[in-house]
């Protein structure tokens, strides 16, 4: 059983490692404190995990409110509104 502890922290050594050198400086200061993977992945996931969901409601957002307006060409604006509705698939 000492055997598998040692072996179950080693990985965990490794994993939090691997995480923390993904992260830039300034994070990795704020960060590096967490005391065991799990810990700093979800400190990590609680901070940043909803970034793909807030920038998704932004671009439903411009969606709703897209307008055609007399100061840009037909063709620019065509080309804006299909690049939304491409970032929206």
């Amino acid at each position: 059983e000492n055997i598998s502890t040692q072996i179950e922290l080693d990985k965990d050594y490794f994993c939090r490692g691997h995480i923390l050198s993904t992260l830039s400086s300034n994070l990795y200061d704020t960060f590096y404190t967490a005391k065991i993977a799990r810990e700093l992945w979800e400190v990590l996931e609680k901070k940043y995990g909803n970034e793909d969901e807030s920038l998704h409601n932004f671009i439903i957002i411009k969606y709703i409110d897209f307008k055609m307006t007399n100061n840009k060409s037909v063709v620019e604006q065509a080309h804006l509104f299909r690049v939304l509705i491409h970032e929206l698939n």
